[in-house]
């Protein structure tokens, strides 16, 4: 078996899809990958407090997390909705701009360059390789429509947190909303 998680294949523009071949051409049974997401990512560019939604104490020791709650202001200040910017990363898939490219096809090593990807993209790029019986996930494509407050009022009771985790993994698994996830696409597969 394969596992590739946090997005390393997104990392590899422009050899995305060669990484993806040359991982399943080394998996015995079976490959599972999580791909920076096109569509999860487009809410963060446009709402920098997105993270925010899923911090459940703002008083835990996590930097992280006092980073997060620390600069909530300033992101809410400098903030500015760059609809050209939304666009051209929706129908390119790319964060990093020509500097960035230009500067790793000359063998430097920039901040990455990050490919996110589309879900038929993705299922297509797996098929094509061979993989057999595709899913797909979004995973936390439901949770970000849940405001802070009843997060972290669902998060603390056993029950509730149970019976909200089975939800969203189906919720997020729909081919209609796999997308969406957070900000990674989760693929597992079949050989």
């Amino acid at each position: 078996m394969v596992i590739s998680f946090d997005a390393p294949i997104s990392y590899t523009y422009p050899n995305q899809n060669q990484v993806i071949g040359e991982l399943v051409r080394i998996a015995k049974k079976r490959i599972l990958l999580s791909v920076s997401s096109r569509l999860g990512s487009l809410p963060y560019l446009a709402n920098p407090l997105q993270k925010n939604q899923f911090i459940l104490d703002e008083n835990c020791g996590d930097p992280w997390v006092k980073w997060c709650v620390a600069n909530k202001k300033k992101a809410v200040d400098s903030f500015s909705f760059e609809k050209d910017a939304l666009e051209k990363f929706m129908s390119q898939g790319l964060i990093g701009g020509e500097k960035e490219i230009a500067e790793y096809e000359q063998g430097k090593a920039p901040w990455c360059i990050t490919y996110a990807f589309m879900p038929d993209e993705l299922y297509a790029i797996l098929k094509e390789f061979g993989v057999k019986n595709i899913k797909l996930a979004g995973p936390g494509a439901y949770a970000r429509t849940i405001p802070n407050e009843l997060l972290v009022k669902i998060m603390r009771d056993p029950k509730q947190r149970a019976a909200f985790l089975d939800f969203c993994y189906q919720y997020d698994a729909n081919p209609f909303v796999c997308g969406m996830g957070k900000d990674n696409l989760l693929a597992r597969g079949d050989l």
